[in-house]
């Protein structure tokens, strides 16, 4: 996924969810929801084991949490909060652009995948604090 994450141009807009056309924005979006609902298809209460949490604990531990709260840090913010925000007379006109949702739902995955790690694992949302990311998650 980190390969697919520097292939993929992320200062073309998508406007459209997936399928794109565009094989690697297409493989990236693909993986993002197979994690999304690994964690999501977690046990239920009445059975034996939760295998989703093995899972999630070695996606984890192999740093895609970071990953994933460096992808929102990188971003522009969502239409709703361009709308609100007003640039301030003084900044620079060439400051570097932010990225740009690859496709549509993009940053909604990406959340979900860090909210559904986060869930009864209290080691993970210590990462997420640690990176600034609760503001990145709301």
């Amino acid at each position: 996924m980190r390969n697919d994450v520097g292939i993929v141009d992320f200062f073309a807009m998508g406007k459209t969810g997936l399928p794109t056309g565009i094989s690697n924005v297409d493989v990236l979006g693909c993986s993002l929801t197979i994690l999304r609902d690994i964690r999501a298809c977690g046990g239920t209460e009445g059975s034996k084991k939760d295998i989703s949490g093995d899972v999630v604990d070695m996606l984890a531990s192999s740093g895609l949490v970071e990953l994933l709260i460096s992808l929102l840090r990188e971003f522009e913010p969502p239409a709703i909060l361009k709308k609100t925000v007003r640039l301030s007379e003084n900044q620079e006109a060439s400051s570097t652009p932010s990225k740009s949702c690859s496709y549509k739902g993009f940053r909604r995955d990406v959340v979900a995948i860090v909210g559904n790690c986060a869930y009864c694992r209290k080691h993970i949302e210590d990462k997420i604090r640690e990176q600034d990311g609760i503001l990145l998650l709301l």
